[in-house]
């Protein structure tokens, strides 16, 4: 059975039957003797080409599949430097304890304040000078005194409530003059604040520093 499977495919395409009657039984055994070594031949040729090509499939099949992922490799964790021993143990370590002991035998540390120097002072922050931001109304000379009071009380009237200042105590106003003003304030800010809110009954106010 095995022998016929395997020359199956030679005797297909010899075109010889695998099978004849009583009366042709001779003329195919005659026949058979002189084609078996083509059939035999061909049966090779198909079944050597068969398992190339069954051989080629299946290591085509083989690389195609994914490789598997690659293992993660374990962190190396640093080692803890080791303390470095001195050679000689105490000997050596007094030794250098020695060296930097002053001659003399004076045993202060080095580095350390001498007794009885008065150590120096911490810088100390200056503190920012006062600014003295003025809204100014109105700017009378010293020699009018009473005109300088009578314009507080008009505004006084109209609710607008000033102090009469002396310019002289402000360097950086004009001197010898009356102040009819609002203020010190501490920034230029609040000053203008406070101007804003004059503007409406107050006309030709400015916002001057004095300090």
């Amino acid at each position: 059975m095995l022998k016929n499977i395997f020359l199956g495919p030679g005797r297909v395409l010899c075109g010889r039957p695998l099978s004849e009657g009583s009366r042709g039984q001779r003329r195919y055994r005659l026949s058979s003797y002189r084609s078996q070594g083509a059939i035999i031949l061909i049966s090779v040729f198909f079944w050597a080409v068969l398992v190339a090509a069954g051989v080629t499939l299946s290591y085509k099949l083989g690389t195609n599949v994914d490789p598997p992922p690659p293992k993660p490799r374990a962190e190396i964790k640093p080692r803890p430097a080791t303390p470095t021993l001195t050679v000689g143990g105490p000997a050596n370590a007094s030794a250098s304890l020695g060296a930097a002991t002053p001659v003399g035998g004076d045993s202060t540390p080095v580095g350390s304040p001498t007794p009885g120097a008065t150590p120096e002072p911490a810088p100390v922050a200056l503190a920012k000078p006062p600014e003295a931001w003025l809204v100014i109304v109105e700017s009378i000379p010293k020699t009018a005194r009473q005109e300088a009071e009578r314009s507080l009380a008009r505004h006084k009237k109209k609710g607008v409530a000033l102090d009469l200042l002396d310019t002289d105590a402000y360097p950086k106003l004009k001197s010898g003059l009356w102040a009819l003003a609002m203020g010190p304030y501490d920034s230029k800010k609040e000053a203008e604040t406070a101007a804003a809110t004059l503007k409406p009954k107050v006309k030709g106010l400015m916002v001057r520093r004095g300090l």
